[in-house]
């Protein structure tokens, strides 16, 4: 099987969804990323949580549903969803269909961002910087900008110092001392 490149493997790893501020207690919003669209919702606790956008209903966006505690209610009929994707009311009816359910995406927030990670559970964390511990940090999300290419390319060609250097000559400086393998 073709790994990179290929439009339908996502790398596992976190991804930016929003920085964090857009989505106010109470509040859900749908964003796109590597070709998911994705409703990320923040309960009346303050925990962001994301599922896969769309309602196994009628497909209804989740993002233009209202939040109801912890749970995400579609639109259209008022399904309700919880952070794992199963459906927990359907208002006119009491039995819930088992194919009533979601994908459910981890979430974390750090540096001032949400972020999702491509499963619901992420084997470890967004990464620690020991040069960030302690500091107050200031981040300002970019404008977005679009390439007609597969996220592996733009992951190559954006953070894989290695690769920058190997493949377009670029002089960058690689420190070693606090990788492991």
């Amino acid at each position: 099987m073709q790994i990179f490149n290929n439009w339908n493997v996502i790398a596992k790893g976190w991804y930016i969804a929003c920085p964090s501020h857009k989505i106010p207690k109470k509040t859900a919003k749908s964003v796109e990323g590597c070709g998911q669209k994705i409703a990320i919702f923040r309960g009346e606790d303050g925990q962001a949580r994301a599922l896969d956008a769309y309602c196994p209903h009628l497909g209804t966006d989740l993002g233009i549903g209202k939040v109801d505690g912890n749970w995400i209610r579609c639109a259209f009929h008022h399904w309700a969803f919880d952070e794992t994707g199963f459906c927990q009311n359907i208002p006119c009816q009491s039995e819930i269909p088992t194919q009533a359910k979601l994908q459910a995406y981890a979430t974390e927030e750090k540096y001032g961002f949400i972020w999702i990670y491509p499963d619901a559970e992420a084997p470890e964390g967004v990464a620690d910087f020991d040069e960030l511990k302690g500091k107050e940090i200031i981040t300002q999300a970019d404008i977005a900008f679009e390439r007609s290419c597969h996220h592996h390319i733009c992951m190559m060609n954006g953070i894989d110092a290695q690769h920058l250097k190997t493949i377009h000559h670029l002089d960058i400086k690689m420190d070693r001392e606090h990788l492991s393998f």
